[in-house]
C-alpha cells in the first residue's frame, strides 16, 4: 500500500506551461501503464498549451472551479465534477479565463 498526500508534494512545473503548477501524486513506472496521476492548479489566464499525445490516454476530472478544454480545435466548457477523456492522437489545450482557479485531477494510459 502507497499512502499520499497532496499538502505532502512538492509542487512542479506543468511541462506545456511551466507557470502551472502541478503535484505529482503517482509518477510514472510506479504502477504499469499508468503515466501519472497528478493535480494541477490553472490560475486566471493561464493555459496548458495544444499538445499531443501520440500513444497515451489522458483523463482529466475537474475538482474546483471552470475552464475550457479544446479537443481537435472544437472549445468545450469544463466545469466541476466534469470528465474528460482524451484518446491518443487528438489536440488538445486547456485553458482558465476565469477569476477562480481551476483545479484538475489527471492521468495518462498507456493502452
Amino acid at each position: 500500500m502507497k499512502r499520499i498526500s497532496l499538502d505532502d508534494i512538492t509542487e512542479q512545473p506543468v511541462s506545456h506551461n511551466p507557470a502551472i503548477a502541478k503535484r505529482v501524486l503517482i509518477a510514472a513506472g510506479e504502477i504499469p501503464g499508468l503515466t501519472n496521476l497528478s493535480q494541477a492548479v490553472l490560475k486566471h489566464g493561464q493555459r496548458a498549451d495544444r499538445h499531443i499525445h501520440q500513444e497515451m490516454y489522458e483523463v482529466f476530472i475537474v475538482r474546483h472551479g471552470s475552464g475550457v478544454i479544446e479537443v481537435d480545435e472544437v472549445r468545450h466548457p469544463l466545469q466541476r465534477d466534469d470528465c474528460v477523456v482524451i484518446e491518443p492522437g487528438e489536440s488538445h489545450e486547456i485553458s482558465n479565463p476565469n477569476d477562480e482557479d481551476l483545479v484538475l485531477l489527471y492521468f495518462g494510459l498507456l493502452p
